[in-house]
């Protein structure tokens, strides 16, 4: 199976990739292949594969258009981080090179300094969705996806334990999860939200807390709270707190009320449709007992 993949792969370096490291010429669409075609090499290492992984990475930083790890204009976050957070797993196929660290070293100082900050209610947050490398927009709300933003600070903070990145990642983590536990207006407790206002930490949108005014990418999606989960254990994992994996243990409970009585015709936002739609990312599970031994 991992001969297959690799052999997609290196056909894409091989016929694709051009000589400034890109492969169609786009650097926030071409980044987006390392979420998947990284996988193999950590297994295995292929060095065709990752040479053409380094290449990639290099011409992605090199593209003019990145700036200390964000897009120099201003777009909302995905688009945003997208370039820097994906080229962030060579910080673990070339453990150990300074420059891949220092690139994302600058990317966490951006993150820590001008992305995030503390909010009147004593929790870090991402400002807005709205940001670039040198500017955000006016506060307005932290979302699953702002996940993807904080990967490069959840990197250094593993590969150094820099302990001003290693309180970035755990004060931002614990933030979400207590934000999971807690119900809002419409939020059932135990749910992940979809957005956290950065003013007034309110997890709910206009009229339900999925959010849909925000639009498919940034309203309730189960799979979009792995970008934020995998940071919960990592936070946990780093810093010895298991209280930041309280949200997940939340959410798992909620969905085991409901496993015998799921009900397939719930309406949208309510505790019991959140359960249905949440077993569909039973890979969170995996993760959650790989991380902790836990064997519920």
């Amino acid at each position: 199976l991992r001969g297959r993949i690799d052999h997609i792969v290196k056909w894409w370096f091989r016929t694709r990739q051009r000589p400034d490291g890109l492969l169609e010429g786009h650097p926030e669409d071409d980044c987006e292949v390392l979420r998947r075609w990284s996988v193999t090499s950590f297994a295995a290492a292929d060095p065709e594969i990752l040479d053409g992984i380094r290449k990639l990475v290099d011409g992605v930083w090199n593209c003019g258009q990145l700036v200390n790890g964000y897009d120099r204009k201003m777009k909302d976050v995905d688009h945003s981080s997208e370039m820097s957070a994906d080229t962030s797993v060579i910080m673990g196929l070339d453990y150990g090179d300074p420059m891949q660290f220092e690139r994302f070293l600058q990317t966490t100082k951006v993150t820590d300094e001008l992305h995030t900050g503390i909010n009147p209610h004593g929790h870090r947050h991402f400002r807005t969705i709205s940001m670039s490398a040198t500017q955000v927009a006016p506060n307005d709300v932290d979302t699953n996806y702002h996940g993807r933003a904080m990967r490069p600070a959840a990197m250094v903070a593993w590969y150094s334990g820099i302990p001003r990145a290693v309180d970035l990642l755990h004060g931002w983590a614990k933030a979400w999860s207590e934000d999971t536990v807690k119900a809002g207006e419409t939020k059932p407790a135990g749910i992940m939200p979809a957005i956290v206002h950065f003013d007034t930490c309110a997890v709910d949108g206009q009229g339900n807390w999925t959010a849909r005014e925000y639009g498919d990418l940034y309203m309730w999606w189960a799979n979009n709270s792995d970008m934020i989960a995998g940071k919960m254990m990592t936070a946990a994992a780093l810093t010895g707190d298991d209280s930041v994996l309280d949200g997940l243990r939340a959410q798992w409970g909620l969905v085991q009320r409901h496993l015998s009585r799921l009900d397939p015709n719930a309406p949208h936002g309510s505790e019991a449709w959140a359960a249905k739609e949440l077993l569909e990312v039973s890979h969170l599970a995996t993760w959650y007992r790989q991380a902790t031994g836990d064997t519920q």
